[in-house]
């Protein structure tokens, strides 16, 4: 449990905002995701693709906070 709810609903606001940014190097950079000519035609990220697939984890763990830390503010109004 956050020690202010409102410092974890902009604290991770902003954490989402640098995550959306870095996982937009994914659709930018050439090579970060590439054919393996091994497993056939599946999509399969080399180790800079893997490092910016963590983003996506990091980004959803984020929202969960934002959402959930936002809905106690919300109820605690009532």
């Amino acid at each position: 449990m956050p020690v202010s709810r409102k410092a974890a609903v902009i604290g991770e606001t902003i954490v989402s905002c640098i995550l959306l940014v870095i996982m937009s190097f994914m659709l930018t950079t050439q090579g970060v995701l590439h054919t393996n000519s091994i497993s056939g035609n599946t999509l399969a990220p080399p180790l800079f693709g893997g490092f910016l697939l963590k983003d996506v984890m990091l980004l959803g763990v984020s929202l969960w906070i934002i959402s959930r830390s936002g809905s106690e503010i919300i109820h605690s109004h009532h």
